[in-house]
């Protein structure tokens, strides 16, 4: 873990953007459960969810260039979610599976940035699910029915955190399944 200290004129912008990720990481770890809780209807729909179809939406080019891959970000949901004992679909299975659930990762980076490089990112992961309309239940769509997400700082530098926050996500997610289920 790096030091919020600094003892020259040249590492203080990068030392800045250092501490601030920092920050960000505990807020976002530490304060995790306050910050993503959620509203009951949304933790129900998740009862006796067995399966899901799993996504990671198109990457910022930034992220792209110095941070993980989509694919590495989409293995990494896929393992969990094999790992809490949920059924991963694909494609075809998903489309013909009652409700079809399906788990999406959506990364944004600010294009604007500090001089030191840090720039606002947020992670956002949501679960969709095919609803009908109250007014007219021949009507189906598919609808977001819970969602967790995080926002901070970020730099440069800092880039690969993407991955660990995702995989924070995607355990809380898991969590409240496993707690009404």
């Amino acid at each position: 873990m790096g030091s919020c200290s600094s003892s020259g004129r040249g590492g203080r912008g990068r030392t800045l953007a250092r501490c601030l990720l920092w920050a960000v990481v505990l807020v976002g770890v530490l304060g995790a459960r306050p910050a993503m809780s959620q509203e009951e209807a949304d933790r129900a729909s998740l009862k006796g969810l067995k399966s899901v179809y799993v996504i990671v939406e198109d990457l910022p080019a930034d992220l792209l260039d110095k941070g993980p891959s989509k694919a590495r970000l989409q293995a990494l949901m896929e393992e969990k979610v094999k790992a809490a004992g949920l059924i991963l679909l694909t494609r075809e299975a998903w489309r013909n599976t009652p409700g079809t659930p399906l788990l999406y990762a959506n990364i944004n980076l600010s294009k604007a940035k500090t001089k030191d490089g840090v720039r606002a990112c947020s992670i956002n992961l949501c679960l969709a699910q095919r609803v009908n309309l109250e007014r007219d239940p021949a009507l189906k769509s598919l609808a977001r029915t819970w969602q967790a997400g995080i926002v901070g700082l970020v730099g440069d530098d800092g880039l690969e955190i993407v991955a660990s926050q995702v995989g924070t996500l995607v355990d809380y997610f898991l969590s409240e399944v496993r707690a009404v289920s």
